[in-house]
């Protein structure tokens, strides 16, 4: 797959040239880093340049793979929008916490991340889908208590993906608002007022895209004319109409190249700001596709292209930089790992694990055999097919164990 189109490769290389982090020597990590939560939606990780997907065009998310630690066995416990982010925000699993299908609320007396560092003094901003309140997507969520301690700064809504032309509301106002041109750029132009803004003291950024979630073809040309239908290659367990997926496989490489774009920002504005080593930053996404593998489309399938996600943790100086680990990383794993590499204490109420100490460790690779695991550390999922519910349970040997 060739790149088409000079203006992104002007693009990549003035970007990568703003900064080099120190990742080389070790250092002291101040005290409270920054946190940077960079999540796509219905991004499946085998769709990676770095996990040897040869057709993608990623360069400032395999800069980014190389500068941290890329973890291969990231697990969307639960294959569908709100509850991953109810599991990501609160670091406790779904059935903990009720919540199994879209256009839950998240229950307002359940801690939640931003909640726990707003007690340290960060600073919380949320940007993009939030779908963690009920079935109207653009309804108002007002500060307070709905809002899960993201009151700082508030740009998002609450789902009804479209990538051009997405209403959300911004701060206090209920009035709904039209991001204007390609809906990733937009939140990310928030992300970088709010990186701007609070400069000075510790904060933690969400930033939730919602590509490349379909629509697939909701792309702008500049970026769709990067990627020829008739020219993507197929995975092996491909059972579905060829023509249709290529096209709709190209729209969704195109969507992924331009997030890698957003990337590229948001890291170049930490680089110029001097904020880099400083800060923790996270990309990964809430669950992946089919994209006609096993002849299905969507999520809510238990084979990989639907499980596994994408995920990149950097901190300079305390994550192992150029690191590939098959560590099994949960869904709820996410809040204890981060407090535990920000020296933040850990609320009671986490099911999660906090795995900072094998991101910290000296080795190039973590195994999954590691004997300081636990025996047993079980992926719980659903598979919602019909009108039924199946339950299956990852482990260790990677047997999956249905239960209808």
């Amino acid at each position: 797959m060739k790149l088409r189109g000079k203006f992104y490769l002007i693009a990549v290389l003035s970007l990568a040239g703003l900064g080099a982090l120190s990742s080389a020597r070790p250092q002291t990590p101040r005290a409270k880093p920054n946190i940077v939560l960079l999540i796509a939606d219905q991004l499946r990780q085998c769709s990676m340049s770095y996990a040897g997907n040869a057709q993608i065009i990623t360069p400032h998310l395999d800069r980014l793979a190389q500068q941290g630690t890329r973890i291969m066995n990231c697990v969307s416990n639960l294959t569908l929008c709100t509850p991953y982010r109810a599991m990501l925000m609160t670091g406790r699993y779904s059935h903990t916490l009720g919540i199994f299908k879209n256009h839950a609320w998240l229950p307002i007396e359940e801690q939640s991340l931003a909640e726990a560092l707003r007690e340290h003094g960060y600073a919380c901003g949320y940007l993009g889908k939030w779908h963690l309140a009920g079935e109207e997507k653009f309804d108002f969520i007002p500060p307070g208590p709905l809002r899960q301690g993201w009151d700082e700064f508030w740009a998002a809504y609450n789902f009804g993906d479209t990538h051009s032309a997405q209403k959300y509301l911004l701060g206090d106002s209920p009035v709904v608002r039209v991001m204007p041109g390609h809906s990733a750029d937009g939140f990310t132009d928030y992300a970088l007022q709010f990186i701007d803004t609070h400069k000075d003291r510790p904060f933690v950024l969400v930033v939730a895209w919602a590509p490349p979630h379909n629509p697939y073809l909701d792309v702008p040309d500049s970026w769709k004319s990067m990627y020829s239908p008739s020219e993507i290659v197929l995975r092996p367990n491909f059972a579905r109409e060829q023509a249709e997926f290529q096209q709709k496989i190209a729209g969704y490489y195109a969507l992924t190249t331009n997030l890698d774009w957003n990337v590229g920002r948001i890291l170049a504005r930490l680089d110029s700001l001097g904020l880099a080593d400083d800060t923790i930053v996270v990309f990964t996404s809430d669950h992946g596709d089919m994209l006609g593998s096993q002849g299905h489309e969507f999520k809510q399938r238990p084979w990989h292209e639907s499980t596994h996600v994408p995920l990149i943790i950097r901190y300079p100086g305390v994550v192992l930089a150029g690191r590939e680990t098959d560590l099994l990383f949960n869904t709820p794993d996410f809040m204890p790992t981060l407090f535990g590499l920000a020296g933040i204490p850990i609320p009671p109420t986490v099911d999660g694990a906090d795995l900072s100490a094998f991101l910290r460790a000296a080795g190039k690779r973590v195994y999954l055999q590691s004997p300081a695991l636990p025996e047993r550390r079980p992926v719980h999922s659903t598979l919602g097919r019909g009108g039924y519910e199946a339950f299956y349970i990852r482990t260790r040997g990677f047997w999956a164990l249905a239960f209808v």
